[in-house]
């Protein structure tokens, strides 16, 4: 959303403003039991799995 690699107070306040839109807040509702909260674990353990197979 913002132009540069530094975020502007302009840039924050649209993304702000579009993540309170009703239509966004709506799409998040739908979503949200199908959101994994556990990425960066996930992601670990695939890491060193594929590590473990690797070295043996």
């Amino acid at each position: 959303m913002h132009a540069g690699s530094e975020p502007t107070a302009g840039s924050l306040t649209a993304v702000l403003d579009r993540a309170l839109e009703s239509r966004t807040a709506g799409t998040a509702r739908a979503v949200v039991g199908r959101v994994d909260t556990d990425g960066a674990l996930t992601a670990a353990r695939r890491l060193l799995e594929k590590a473990a197979v690797i070295t043996r």
